[in-house]
């Protein structure tokens, strides 16, 4: 279902998908005047698990999951060479896993109940700032800002009855795992230009930059309770829990280009001559988590930096597709004129 009137689009979906028993929604909608322009997009989706048409004796794991989206756009034209444009991006998705395809099989043979709670987002935020001069050192370009982060969050809960060799006495045991990641990324990027030209060449000129900060965290942790007594502990075969992978890192990037497109008059043949510098700092943030599982790991930081020249030169696609294409017709010519004289 839409409806559109000069200014204004508004759309309404739904959907059934039965390869998940799933059921969709979604808004879309734009508006705009002479100036400035909107557009808004939102869905929601909530399903189960595939089905998978099996016929075998295994049993199956269940699942419920949704995921919500929203995409949003605002354009503003501050004059005719100039616009300013702001993106707002979110996705989120949760899952609930029953798992039963392998409890009481293998390594899992003690298990009784096994259940998974998932949870992935992402958020982003994005300013462009777009542009035209008249100056001879800067024709237009492109100014970005941008501040993205991810989540991740995976809880486990296990059940398990064991029994002990030592003792021969059964108890029940609870065990939750959990997993968190979480990615925060900050950065600017500039893509400039200009043009200038010469009695033999004409020149498209390019420069810039991009700045990046990106911050990581990552965590595991878990809990193991004995369901008879009430005892928990946080070791759970021989890790003591919380423990980190590796440590919190922060990692620095920064890369600055300068390339010129050369157009040689009167030839179809470029020249880009490019140069590019890039600098890469990671430092790790050892705390006291990190160090308790990880005491004899030397934990080191890296900055690296270097400069890449380049050379790029090419004869225009058209140019050389035209002359086959024309090279195939006379040949064309030529063999019908043979299949005639026979």
């Amino acid at each position: 279902m839409s409806q559109t009137t000069n200014d204004v689009y508004v759309g309404l979906k739904t959907g059934y998908y039965s390869i998940d028993n799933s059921k969709l929604i979604s808004l879309n909608t734009a508006f705009g005047n002479d100036t400035s322009s909107a557009l808004i997009s939102a869905s929601y989706r909530k399903g189960h698990e595939l089905d998978s048409n099996s016929d075998s004796v295994i049993a199956s794991d269940m699942q419920n999951n949704e995921a919500k989206s929203i995409l949003a756009k605002y354009f503003y034209a501050i004059s005719d060479n100039q616009e300013l444009s702001f993106t707002y991006d979110y996705f989120q998705r949760e899952s609930q896993t029953d798992v039963q395809s392998i409890v009481g099989l293998g390594r899992f043979s003690s298990t009784t109940a096994l259940f998974g709670d998932d949870e992935t987002s992402r958020e982003n935020f994005v300013v462009n700032y777009d542009f035209v001069l008249d100056a001879d050192w800067l024709e237009g370009g492109v100014i970005r800002f941008y501040d993205q982060s991810t989540d991740t969050e995976q809880l486990t809960d296990e059940k398990r009855t064991e029994t002990s060799t030592r003792t021969g006495i059964t108890n029940d045991f609870s065990y939750d795992r959990d997993f968190f990641y979480q990615q925060d990324i900050q950065g600017v990027r500039l893509n400039l230009y200009t043009n200038a030209s010469s009695s033999s060449s004409m020149h498209h000129i390019g420069y810039g930059l991009e700045y990046s900060n990106t911050k990581t965290k990552e965590l595991r942790d878990g809990v193991q309770t004995n369901l008879d007594s009430g005892v928990a502990t946080n070791i759970i075969l021989s890790e003591v829990f919380p423990v980190r992978d590796f440590p919190n890192t922060e990692v620095k990037e920064l890369g600055i280009y300068l390339n010129d497109e050369i157009t040689i008059s009167g030839t179809n043949l470029t020249i880009i001559p490019a140069i590019r510098y890039d600098k890469y700092d990671l430092s790790p943030k050892v705390d006291s988590i990190y160090l308790a599982d990880n005491p004899d790991q030397t934990v080191v930081s890296i900055s690296e930096d270097s400069i890449s020249p380049k050379w790029v030169w090419f004869i225009s696609l058209m140019i050389v597709l035209s002359s086959m294409f024309n090279m195939l017709k006379v040949l064309g010519r030529h063999h019908l004129k043979m299949l005639i004289s026979v």
